[in-house]
């Protein structure tokens, strides 16, 4: 009777064993335990190796330290805490890693539970994962702290194949350090990927990890890596062994094969040092890395001692809609080493040559205020160096030396503003405020300056806005070349060739617009030069160009040819004539019909678009130029507190279509209006506004505004016809403006006034 009440029994508990799907884990439980709610097991892995624990089951652990190595062995178990990570550690005790997954568990994960002191799986001839080893595994790791442990290649996580998830969990104080019997680096400090893996770490942080190889915080190798809302922080390349040099990557490195993707993620505070050349103090990528709407920030590629490059990132690197900003390397690429670049911002970043980007392609980005910083007795492109850039703003950038916009770099539709170059100490020169050398299409220069030292033994600076540099129709506007025991040369530009560019408003102290080089078809006015004669230019070669208005003259020793400057100068083909400018007030030197400067260029030049004679400046003459109205003045509140204004729709043309109309909006209702020209501007007290049309002037007929007295709902429109201009014997290029004015009762003087218009009748 006894073995049979025995028998039943052996068999209830089996089959209560069999239905059971959750086990539990308390390292207070009297050992062994029974894996249950009131008989847990006293050990992980000894719950994981019951030949009941299937997969699909739930390992839950309790609060406390486990001393241990867990290997899920095969099982596609859910291995979780029961209060979390900060209650609940896998100790490893430096006795492998800390938790093994490569077994091919199928749907395993780990959550709440936090890994340390591991030394990782033997793997690849040397260790891997110090705290983690994923081996061709595909786990879910949620809400886990993998931290201070151990291992040649991936110091807190090893992933060799498999597409693990990592999600909610951080990976902190992990080191990958060299295997000095196997001769491997060190690399991967917190996380390190190899053999095709494809992981997607999300909401997650790799932080304060190192190596002495590569990838202080991320590495991965031949292997396709996802990341989301991911910081990497302060991660260190601490050194290098065995003489390989080339580390990389203090937050983020790739090899061989393979993408990585990071969206919305920080990378910041990383550093790589010690090696023969560090480089990428945030990422360095040979297999293609791109990031997405990602900050990049404060990383460090090099130090006082050995030179790095690509502070925040360098090679294969995309960056989109990116902050890229405070990074530092000492040799070159403060910010980016060979990069490429799309609506970014580049700014605050140092470095030796390329403050900003050294070798990169940007385009429609920011690159503004960064700035030379290295050890060297001159720094060079404090924006950029060697990069091609392409509808970017330049701005602001500093360097001691030489180009602080760019230098050796290709600008296309660029501006280039406010760039400051400065000598580096006694002895030493300054050049190119914007740029130096390389070449500019279609680009504003503006506002750059280089200046010289004042010591006894300092140098000219030269090329406010450029030096060295092919400039093809592009502005170049207010430079300076000032500032030292020797004058600045070349305002503008110094020993550059400029062709189809317009030069205006630049100083020097010799050659306010340009000193030395050459100029094809180009506009000069409004330069000036401090200490000679050469206001527009000096020293240089002039052809096809219009020379106006320099002070205190227009060249001086300079070869001009087929130019027409203000004065007269010798030289074949040379005129002396106004040019007929569009609207040289505005800046606007394209040529009036009638214009001297028409088909007077040198012949041997290139024939202008229309097939004709090359004409003389800047901007050849197009006979369906014409510019759109400008708005101007100010408006007289009305009685009911509203600002009328004034507007315009059509194109006022001497022909093609008849359709220029002035307009009032925000007008009292029921009032009687009219519009007035003239042809001068003005901006005068008036009836307790201003009147902005010089007078005399001419009236319009009177109407009256649609809507309510008591509201600003009313309007007024008159149509400026093509009959009326030529009532009016108006021509094309002609200025004239205009301004509406109207019965107020409840204002000062019962009248009211809009701002004003000012109109070029078009061809």
């Amino acid at each position: 009777m006894l073995a049979t009440w025995t028998a039943l029994a052996l068999a209830v508990l089996s089959a209560a064993s069999s239905a059971q799907t959750t086990w539990y884990v308390d390292v207070n439980a009297a050992p062994p335990g029974l894996g249950t709610q009131l008989a847990p097991y006293s050990s992980i892995q000894y719950a994981i190796s019951r030949p009941t624990t299937l997969s699909g089951d739930t390992v839950l652990v309790l609060p406390g330290t486990y001393n241990e190595n867990v290997n899920l062995l095969g099982k596609g178990i859910a291995l979780r805490s029961l209060a979390g990570a900060a209650l609940t550690t896998i100790d490893a005790q430096q006795q492998g890693a800390a938790v093994v997954i490569a077994s091919g568990e199928v749907g395993a994960s780990l959550q709440g539970l936090t890994l340390v002191n591991g030394s990782g799986a033997s793997a690849l001839g040397t260790t891997v994962g110090g705290g983690l080893f994923c081996s061709g595994t595909s786990p879910l790791i949620l809400d886990c702290v993998i931290s201070n442990c151990t291992a040649t290649l991936g110091g807190g996580v090893g992933i060799l194949g498999g597409s693990p998830l990592i999600q909610q969990s951080v990976i902190r104080d992990n080191i990958a350090v060299a295997d000095f019997n196997a001769f491997i680096e060190g690399e991967g400090g917190g996380v390190f990927m190899q053999n095709a893996a494809s992981a997607h770490i999300q909401d997650s942080s790799v932080l304060f990890n190192q190596c002495d190889g590569s990838g202080a915080g991320i590495l991965a190798e031949n292997s396709t890596l996802t990341l989301g809302v991911v910081s990497i922080l302060d991660n260190s390349n601490f050194g290098f062994v065995f003489g390989f040099g080339g580390e990389g990557g203090g937050g983020l490195a790739t090899f061989g094969g393979g993408s990585t993707i990071a969206t919305n993620c920080t990378i910041s505070r990383n550093r790589v040092e010690g090696a023969m050349l560090p480089t990428g103090g945030g990422v360095f990528a040979i297999s293609p890395v791109t990031l997405q709407t990602c900050a990049i920030e404060d990383n460090d590629a090099g130090n006082s001692n050995i030179s790095g490059q690509g502070g925040g990132v360098a090679g294969n690197v995309s960056l989109i809609e990116c902050a890229l900003r405070r990074n530092y390397a000492d040799l070159a690429g403060g910010g980016a080493y060979g990069a490429f670049i799309d609506r970014s911002y580049v700014e605050q970043n140092c470095s030796f040559e390329g403050g900003g980007a050294y070798g990169c392609f940007i385009q429609d980005s920011f690159i503004r205020g960064n700035y030379g910083c290295s050890t060297a007795s001159e720094d060079f492109g404090a924006g950029a160096h060697s990069s091609t850039l392409v509808r970017c703003v330049i701005e602001g950038n500093v360097v001691a030396g030489h180009g602080a916009g760019a230098v050796d770099s290709t600008l296309t539709d660029c501006d280039v503003l406010n760039n400051q170059a400065n000598a580096a100490g006694p002895g030493f020169n300054s050049t190119g405020g914007g740029l130096r050398g390389g070449a500019a299409t279609n680009c504003r220069i503006g506002g750059n300056s280089c200046s010289g030292d004042f010591s006894s033994t300092g140098q000219a600076s030269a090329g406010g806005g450029a030096h060295s540099t092919n400039l093809v129709r592009c502005e170049v506007f207010a430079n300076q070349a000032i500032g030292g025991t020797d004058p600045g040369f070349g305002g503008a530009a110094a020993n550059c060739t400029l062709t189809l560019c317009s030069v205006f408003g630049n100083q020097a102290s010799e050659g306010g617009g340009l000193f030395g080089g050459s100029a094809d078809r180009c506009t000069l006015v409004g330069n000036q030069a401090l200490s000679s004669t050469g206001g527009g230019a000096a020293s240089a070669a002039l052809a096809s160009c219009i020379v106006r208005d320099n002070a205190p003259a227009q060249v001086l020793t300079s070869t001009v040819r087929y130019s027409n400057v203000q004065g007269g100068v010798a030289g074949i083909g040379n005129i002396n004539s106004d040019p007929l400018f569009w609207n040289p007030a505005t800046r606007d030197y394209h040529l009036r019909p009638g214009s001297p400067c028409i088909n007077t260029g040198d012949p041997a030049a290139p024939l202008d678009s229309d097939g004709s004679r090359a004409d003389m400046g800047a901007f050849p003459f197009d006979a369906n130029y014409c510019t759109s109205p400008v708005s101007y003045c100010t408006a007289k509140t009305n009685s009911l507190g509203c600002l009328p204004a004034i507007g315009w729709t059509g194109s006022p043309t001497l022909s093609g279509a008849d359709d220029f109309t002035l307009q009032a909006s925000n007008v009292i209702g029921g009032r009687f209006g009219l519009v007035f020209w003239g042809y001068q501007p003005n901006a005068t007290p008036y009836q307790g506004g201003l009147l902005c049309v010089y007078p005399p002037t001419i009236r319009t007929p009177a109407q009256l505004s649609p809507g309510s007295p008591g509201a600003c709902d009313g309007s007024y429109s008159h149509a400026f016809t093509q009959a009326y201009m030529a009532q009016n014997a108006l021509v094309a290029g002609q200025q004239i403006y205009f301004q509406w004015w109207m019965r107020d009762p409840g204002a000062f003087a019962n009248t009211g006034l809009s701002n004003a218009l000012a109109v070029t009748i078009c061809p």
